[in-house]
């Protein structure tokens, strides 16, 4: 599980890089609430076509990413270290995009 860090123009070099090693999944440490670049994203949309599972955080220290739908999993309040540790426990047990997307309701909203 890798960490993918938006900040603005950003290449979607770093995600299809990721993918062509073998990343199952991929943490995106976003702007905001959770927002990455045009390409970041185009290159997002190819790897969930593939089966990777993204978990969309921000970068800026604290606040929620709410929300998560089309293959994206919201990190809520966890900073994107702490959501690429859950992905990656998560992805030892399964790969079902819906377990994990229960897990991360589960036990990856902490209390703030």
């Amino acid at each position: 599980v890798e960490i993918a860090v938006s900040y603005q123009e950003a290449g979607g070099g770093a995600i299809k890089g990721f993918v062509a090693d073998g990343a199952k999944g991929i943490v995106t440490s976003g702007t905001g609430a959770g927002g990455i670049s045009r390409e970041m994203s185009a290159a997002r949309k190819e790897a969930i076509e593939k089966g990777v599972v993204f978990v969309t955080t921000t970068r800026t220290g604290s606040g929620s990413v709410y929300g998560g739908g089309g293959g994206i999993i919201s990190g809520d309040n966890l900073s994107p270290q702490q959501a690429r540790v859950l992905l990656q426990l998560s992805l030892s047990f399964t790969d079902d995009f819906n377990t994990i997307k229960g897990w991360f309701a589960t036990y990856g909203t902490p209390e703030v």
